[in-house]
Formats: C-alpha cells, sequence, structure tokens
C-alpha cells in the first residue's frame, strides 16, 4: 500500500529467524558508589503506526532487543515513535503525535531518503532500515556498542512532581554547540484492540512507546521539567536522555532511569 504524505511507505518485510545477542562487555564508569555511566551505547528508535500493517513485526522486535540486552545488562535503550500520518487512513493512532512524524522526516532529509515510511528503525541517528529486519537491527546495534559515547551524560534523579509533571536533575559532559539533549519519557506493557483499518481484528502490543518528548541546549548541571500525558502510568515509565548533533543527527551520548516519586 502507496499512500502520498511526503509519500507513505507500508514496507512488509518480515524475516523469521531469531534474534541472537552478541555479548558485548561494556566498559564503565564511575564517579562514586553505585553510579556506573556506560562508555557506549545505541539508542534504536523505531517510527510506526497501529494503521501500518507491516509496523507489528517491527514493534515485536523492538521489544526483543529492550528485554534481551536489558536482561545481559546492556546499554540500549529502544523508543517507539506513533507517527500521525496513518490516522487517516482508517484508525487513529492515540499515541501518535505530529512532532515524531516531524522527527522522522528530519531524518529523511539527512538520509536523503525520497519519502517516510512505516516501520523504520534507526541506530545512533546514524543508519536507518526498515524496522521489520532484525539482522539488520542486530548488526546495527552490535557496531553501536562498539563504539565510544562522545558525551556523558549523568541523571541524578527523575521524579515525580504531579500526574502530568516530572523533574529531571542531570550533568552532562563534552557538550559542543551543535549538540541538543533530548527528554523522552517512554512507557511499556502498552496494548490496544485495533478496530478499524489495515490492522482491524489484531490487538497490538507496544513497547517503550514515546508518551513525550522534549529538548534542551543547556550542558552542564541543570534541571528539566516534563509534561507527560495524565493518564500514563508511571510504574510503567522511564525516562531516556540522549545527546544528538543537530546537524547530521548523529547520537553521541546517552542514558535511561527509571521514574522514582519524591
Amino acid at each position: 500500500m502507496k499512500t502520498n504524505f511526503l509519500f507513505i511507505g507500508s514496507i512488509a518485510l518480515f524475516v523469521t529467524s531469531a534474534i541472537y545477542v552478541s555479548m558485548v562487555f561494556v566498559p564503565a564508569q564511575s564517579d562514586k558508589a553505585g553510579d556506573v555511566i556506560p562508555t557506549t551505547f545505541a539508542v534504536v528508535e523505531l517510527f510506526t503506526s497501529e494503521g501500518c500493517s507491516s509496523c507489528p513485526a517491527a514493534d515485536e522486535i523492538l521489544g526483543k532487543l529492550h528485554s534481551e540486552y536489558k536482561e545481559n545488562n546492556l546499554p540500549v535503550y529502544v523508543l517507539a515513535y506513533h507517527v500521525d500520518y496513518w490516522n487517516y487512513l482508517g484508525w487513529k493512532d492515540d499515541y501518535s503525535k505530529k512532532e515524531y512524524t516531524q522527527r522522522q522526516s528530519r531524518y529523511g532529509e539527512v538520509f536523503s531518503l525520497q519519502s517516510v515510511y512505516t516501520p523504520q528503525m534507526i541506530v545512533n541517528g546514524s543508519t536507518e532500515f526498515v524496522g521489520s529486519n532484525r539482522s539488520r537491527a542486530e548488526t546495527a546495534v552490535k557496531y553501536a556498542l562498539s563504539r565510544q559515547a562522545e558525551v556523558r551524560i549523568d541523571l541524578k534523579g527523575c521524579f515525580i512532581i504531579n500526574d502530568s509533571t516530572i523533574k529531571v536533575i542531570y550533568a552532562v559532559d563534552n557538550f559542543l554547540a551543535d549538540m541538543v539533549l533530548n527528554f523522552a519519557v517512554v512507557e511499556r506493557g502498552l496494548s490496544r484492540e485495533i478496530r478499524r483499518g489495515e490492522n482491524a481484528g489484531r490487538t497490538l502490543k507496544h513497547h517503550n512507546v514515546v508518551r513525550a518528548f522534549q529538548n534542551t541546549k543547556v550542558k552542564g548541571q541543570s534541571e528539566m521539567t516534563i509534561i507527560v500525558p495524565p493518564e500514563m502510568v508511571f510504574k510503567n515509565a522511564a525516562l531516556i536522555v540522549f545527546a544528538q548533533h543537530s546537524s547530521s543527527m548523529n547520537i553521541v551520548g546517552a542514558a535511561e532511569l527509571e521514574i522514582s516519586i519524591k
């Protein structure tokens, strides 16, 4: 199915081979007891939609990446951005936002793509591929984990202020003028019964859905207030922070922290 938006490609590419996680020993550094900051990382961004019949396979891969790497205590951070251009084709995705479509379009410019499409997976802002390609995902993550982070991010705390607000205390080193610091609040364990559109009749499971996304250029030690949907379940949420070059979109440092009650 193709529908012009900029141009929307629903890409059906299903790979049945299992995911094998290559073990990578990640060096870490610590400022104080209990404060271990990884020096390598992989940020995996998936652009997806409940209205896209090719996306559930990619969502499943994202979930497996998250669980398997986390089980092995490796710094792989996964994010699912639900784009909004499928909302006019039979089913409105309540997790979608225009700003996520805009983010994907920016990547499209950097990668010189003729169109945006779903499912699209991007690793460390530097390589993109069809999100349902398991082998490409594993290769890209393994390569990312072999490289050193350029920016050190220390998340000192993430606290609930009220039902729709959290506060983050952070410090960042080696932050350059061309960089932006992105704050993404993700929620896991989500599912929805789809009644219309290409996935009608299916119950879709979602992993690390981006519920809020903000950024800043403030370096050093600072605080950030983030507005989140009031219906979000905090016990199922986490904060992923990553530094990114504005021009190349390369991601050069990342960290993750569970949200705690102050």
